[in-house]
This record gives C-alpha cells, sequence and structure tokens, in this order.
C-alpha cells in the first residue's frame, strides 16, 4: 500500500470517528447534575452582584435547593415561587441560565416586565455571571463582539440562546421556539402586551413545540384578586418550608404573626412557636438546615413555593421588627410594600369603593389656612373644554394630607376659539390666566409662615386640550409646573422617574393612576387623625358634590386569559375631584421633597418670624448723653499691581 493511499485511509478514519462523535452527541442522555449540584460545583458570585463574592454556596440559604432542582425535574414542567424580595430568587434564575448553557444547552426566554429592566438582568446580573464562572466564560460571545447575533437582548452559545425580553413590548415577545421559559415578577407584567393580549400566555404558547419544556413564575405578590403569581400558586401544590423548633422539635411554618418583641424594641424580636417555645434568631441557620418543603395540595402538577423573610440569612428577626414599625409609622403606602416583599403576601384593600356620606361628615374647621401638620403644598388641576379645575393639598409626615383650596375657573381654555369669539365680539374669559394668577398664590399657614405651591401636576388630557396644556406647562417648568398623563394599570409607580420634553419644553409625566387611586382611597377610609389620614376643611367648596366625585370609582376585578385584573371604572359621570387629587399626590411624588426635613425647615422660619429682638442695655446715667456717631466704612485699600486686578 502506497503512502497516499494509507494517508487516505488515515484521513477517512478521522472522518468517521468525528461523524461518530456527533451523533453520540446528539443522543447523549441528559445531565445527571441537578441545578443546585451544578451550582454548588461551578458557580460563582460577582462583586457587582452579591455582597459575598466568590463561590456559590446553596447551604447558605437551604430552602432553595429544592426548588432549583424542580428546574431540572424531567417530570416537573411548571414551577412558581412566591417568594419575598431579596431571597435569592434572581440569583436562582441565574443558576438555571448558567446550567443550561453548560449541560443542557437549550433556547431560553427571560421575561421581565419591562424592556428596560430585561437590559439591566442582562447587563448587571448574566454578564457579571459568565465572566466569573470559569465553565461559562468563552461559552457566550459579548455583545460588543462584532456578531449581529450577539446583543444585549439576545446571546448565542452553542445549541441554544438567551433572549431577554419585556412584558410591555409585543416586538420582543415575537414567534421564536423557547424551551426554557423564565417570567420574572409576574405581577409587574402590565395586563396586556400592547394589542397582543397577556404577556404570560403569549411566552407559554412558544413553549407548545419542546416536549421537555420548563416555565418558571417568580414574583413578590401584589394586590390580593388580581396578583397573578398567587393566582398560580393557589393552582400549584402550594409547598411551604417547614422547620424545626430547636427545643421541642415541632416542624412549622414560620409566620409573621408569632414575631413578638419589648414595645419600643423592636431589635430584641423573638420567635414563638406552635407550642409557646421562645426561639432566638440564632437558631434561624440551625432551624433552615433541618427543613423540608411540605405541600398542601399534593395531587397538583404545578410545583408552587412560598417564603417569607423569616426565613431569610441576610435579614435578622430584629431588622423585620424594626422594618414593620417603620412601615407602619410610614402609612399606608409603605405597610403595602413590607406586606408584599417582606412577608410574599398579598395586600387585601378593605371594601372597592369609598362612601361620600362619611368623608361629609369629616369636615374641620382650620385654624388658619393651612393647618400646623401640613408642611408643603402641590396642586394637582383637571382641564375640561369649558373649565380648569384644580386642588391644592397641603402634605405632612407619613402621608397625612389636607385638603386647602378647590378653585373652578370657567371659561374657553382653547385660545383659537377664544381669538374668533373676540373677533365675532363676544369675548370669552381666558381661565388659563386665572389659574397662573392661583398657582402664585402663597397661603397662611398656622405658625405664621406663608406658603407657596412647590409642584403642579396638570392632566394633559385627551388630545382635544393637550396642545393647551402644553403651551401653558413650557414657560413654566422652572417653577415645577408639570403635565402629568394617566397611565392605568396594577404595579406601575405613581410617577415615572424620567420626564420626557413635549412641545414648548413643556415636561411630560406618567401617572400610575390605579397606584395613586388605591393609596387615596386606603387613606380615604381611615377614620383616625395619623398617618394616611385625610383633613377636609369646612369650606363651600367641600360640598356633597365635591365627595361625591371623589368617590366616584370603584374597582372591578375581571379576568383575562385566565388570570384576574383590577379595573377602576366610574360609578357616575363626574369625578374631577378625584383626578384633582391623584394629580396633587404625583406632583409631590415628582418633586421628590423629603417631608421630614421640609417640617424642621418649616419649624425654623416659623422661629425666626416669632423672634423678638433682644432690648438695647443703657447704663443708668447715661440716658441723656448723646450716641456716638457710627464709624465711616473704610475705603477698600487699590494697589496697582497685577495681581490685585486680577
Amino acid at each position: 500500500m502506497t503512502d497516499y493511499s494509507r494517508q487516505a485511509d488515515d484521513k477517512s478514519l478521522l472522518a468517521l470517528d468525528a461523524a461518530f462523535k456527533r451523533a453520540a452527541k446528539r443522543f447523549t442522555p441528559p445531565p445527571t447534575l441537578s441545578v443546585s449540584k451544578w451550582s454548588d460545583e461551578f458557580r460563582y458570585l460577582s462583586p457587582e452582584d452579591s455582597s459575598s463574592p466568590g463561590r456559590w454556596s446553596t447551604d447558605t440559604a437551604p430552602y432553595q435547593r429544592e426548588p432549583m432542582d424542580a428546574c431540572s425535574d424531567p417530570l416537573v414542567e411548571d414551577v412558581v415561587l412566591m417568594w419575598n424580595a431579596q431571597s435569592g430568587k434572581t440569583q436562582i434564575l441565574l443558576n438555571i441560565k448558567g446550567y443550561y448553557i453548560h449541560q443542557d444547552p437549550a433556547p431560553i426566554l427571560e421575561l421581565q416586565p419591562t424592556l428596560e429592566m430585561a437590559q439591566s438582568v442582562s447587563k448587571d446580573r448574566f454578564s457579571p455571571m459568565l465572566r466569573d464562572t470559569p465553565v461559562l466564560r468563552g461559552k457566550v460571545r459579548d455583545a460588543r463582539s462584532r456578531d449581529a447575533g450577539n446583543t444585549v437582548l439576545h446571546k448565542t452559545f452553542p445549541g441554544g440562546h438567551v433572549t431577554f425580553a419585556g412584558a410591555n413590548s409585543p416586538a420582543s415577545l415575537a414567534s421564536r421556539p423557547i424551551r426554557i421559559l423564565l417570567c420574572d415578577e409576574v405581577d409587574r407584567y402590565p395586563a396586556s402586551a400592547g394589542t397582543e393580549g397577556d404577556p404570560v400566555n403569549l411566552a407559554r404558547k412558544r413553549t407548545t413545540t419542546f416536549w421537555n419544556r420548563k416555565r418558571i413564575y417568580t414574583s413578590t405578590p401584589t394586590l390580593k384578586g388580581s396578583s397573578r403569581v398567587e393566582s398560580l400558586y393557589d393552582a400549584s401544590d402550594r409547598r411551604r418550608y417547614h422547620v424545626p423548633c430547636p427545643h421541642c422539635g415541632e416542624m412549622q411554618v414560620l409566620y409573621f404573626g408569632s414575631l413578638k418583641w419589648t414595645d419600643g424594641k423592636p431589635l430584641s424580636a423573638y420567635y414563638v412557636c406552635v407550642n409557646g417555645c421562645e426561639i432566638e434568631n440564632k437558631d434561624k441557620m440551625e432551624m433552615l438546615r433541618a427543613g423540608e418543603w411540605r405541600a398542601e395540595n399534593p395531587e397538583a402538577l404545578m410545583r408552587g413555593y412560598w417564603i417569607n423573610e423569616l426565613y431569610s440569612p441576610w435579614v435578622s428577626w430584629g431588622e423585620m421588627a424594626k422594618n414593620f414599625v417603620d412601615a407602619k409609622h410610614g402609612g399606608l403606602e409603605t405597610l403595602k410594600t413590607f406586606v408584599n416583599t417582606s412577608l410574599a403576601e398579598s395586600w387585601e384593600v378593605q371594601g372597592e369603593s369609598v362612601d361620600d356620606a362619611s368623608l361629609m361628615k369629616r369636615l374641620e374647621v382650620y385654624p388658619a389656612e393651612v393647618p400646623e401638620g401640613a408642611v408643603v403644598l402641590t396642586a394637582g388641576v383637571d382641564v375640561q373644554r369649558d373649565r380648569i379645575e384644580m386642588e391644592v393639598v397641603g402634605w405632612g409626615r407619613s402621608e397625612q394630607s389636607w385638603s386647602v383650596d378647590y378653585l373652578v375657573f370657567r371659561g374657553e381654555v382653547d385660545a383659537e376659539k377664544r381669538a374668533k369669539a373676540a373677533q365675532d365680539g363676544t369675548p370669552l374669559p381666558n381661565p388659563w390666566e386665572e389659574l397662573d394668577v392661583a398657582l402664585r398664590r402663597r397661603y397662611k399657614h398656622a405658625s405664621g409662615v406663608e406658603l407657596g405651591i412647590i409642584a403642579t401636576g396638570i392632566d394633559s388630557g385627551d388630545g382635544t386640550t393637550t396642545h393647551q396644556v402644553y403651551k401653558f406647562v413650557g414657560p413654566r417648568k422652572t417653577r415645577s409646573v408639570w403635565a402629568f398623563k394617566g397611565v392605568a394599570g396594577t404595579g406601575k409607580p405613581i410617577v415615572n422617574a424620567h420626564p420626557t420634553t413635549q412641545r414648548n419644553g413643556a415636561l411630560l409625566f406618567m401617572v400610575g393612576v390605579d397606584t395613586a387611586k388605591e393609596q387615596i382611597y386606603s387613606n380615604l377610609k381611615l377614620d383616625q387623625f395619623g398617618p394616611g389620614y385625610c383633613h377636609f376643611p369646612q369650606k363651600d367648596q367641600y360640598d356633597e358634590e365635591h365627595f361625591k366625585q371623589l368617590t366616584a370609582e370603584k374597582v372591578v376585578t375581571k379576568k383575562r386569559n385566565g388570570f384576574p385584573y383590577r379595573v377602576w371604572e366610574k360609578t357616575r359621570a363626574r369625578n374631577e375631584a378625584l383626578d384633582c387629587r391623584v394629580y396633587a399626590l404625583a406632583a409631590l411624588e415628582a418633586r421628590r421633597v423629603d417631608l421630614d426635613k421640609c417640617a424642621e425647615s418649616l419649624q425654623k422660619q416659623a422661629e425666626q418670624k416669632t423672634a423678638v429682638p433682644e432690648p438695647e442695655k443703657i447704663v443708668a446715667g447715661t440716658e441723656s448723653l448723646p450716641r456716638p456717631p457710627a464709624p465711616r466704612p473704610m475705603r477698600p485699600v487699590i494697589r496697582n499691581n497685577w495681581v490685585n486686578k486680577w
């Protein structure tokens, strides 16, 4: 056999061997490692992502092990985590992505509430994990590389890809088959992705072609009756983490109601077990290591896991108790946040509407135009075609509020129509001029100090009055007069952090009107003075019609594609008083004032105003002596040199 033939045979054998290896790789069984074992063996925490960078250890929070392993269990398809914030669920999602990239390549989609959040997770969480976990380093090319297949929101790797999408963007949910679906913070998703429908259902449909698909849903809950994650958890096998009492050994679930502390000393908090044993925070880790997940509804196919901050190894029971006390003092909104993010429980709104007659009975006689508790004033303005309505609201510590004034300016808001009427010899009043004068007015505070309006929110309208609003707002933005546009939907912030610039230089803020109305209605239901309470003055403007408008909407729970959602509906035609109140609250949020510091500043101003100058002391026998002349001021010495000239 010639050398040429021998070389040809060798090449054929090598090619055949490579083909067998490729075929064997295609039919390789799934890896034996679970997500938790992979994490313990390969995962490294990044400095940008953890207070304790370095090698991952599931033993730090043992309750994470079973939920992670469920995400690689071939018998489990759907997993839901209804967990408190800062409990490790974000790290679990990172571990799942790392596991499938390294061990079982597949197309992966992570759905965040918004595109901006998706970009943030990709850059601030995912990229550092790829950099600092050796087995992942180099598998996914950097977004800055010259590769159109790798961007911030879409990254490819051998055998699959990771796509980050926003639930608010129909385009990012375009049809692409997905095997691993990760839905994070599902309670913050909009009810519909544009006009396409429910974003969760849209994402789920993309997994239908994979027999070995995995769908994971995580979130802290929001409102009772409209919480997506609570609805999913209720349909699951509802697992809760049971831990043993270190004294009696009784297995139990930890609930916040069993956390006790001495009055005024929340940092001394301890836990009382079901048998009355007192457990200290130092026993927590021992309890967590001996804990186990138990299902309340074992027949369900979906795996569901619930846990609250009492289990967190990063927050002590004393810190949690202090956070609760601070939240109570902060008002209903901060208490709601604590219930959602720390207790992992949905917030139940007491009642769906407010009784206007009960509010009429709460009218007060103020000792001054602005009572003592109010420290700043904001205004909310609603624009109609034939009038402008405005409410001035005083705000104090802990969300307590005082209605100060309600004004109606009648006239034609459209400048062109006013000009035409003037030409026809029938001039119409200009309500914008009256509004401008009203916004400059100063109100007498009980301390004697005069207060001006620090921020104003004006409804930009439905399009018919928008141009007129921008024309008025633009030149006055230096006085914190802004245009606002209401956006419906659960979980949206009262006001967005970054306004956009519109015509005439007007600044436009988006307002989460559902969130604002929930806060206002919750505060209106309070019947005792204190945090969140709403005060109203005995003035002609605050009559029966005003309170009917203020309570003119109610919450209705509906279902779309099987998921509940809440929507505000009018119970009567006019609701201007409620809109003014919403925009006055949004103006306060947009101004980002520290009410405690404002209270201190107002007190100092009042003290300076009331301070009496100390009388001049006169020595006996000198009353009739002439006073010495005041010294003449010294003229400055000017030397003609370059230093002084400079």
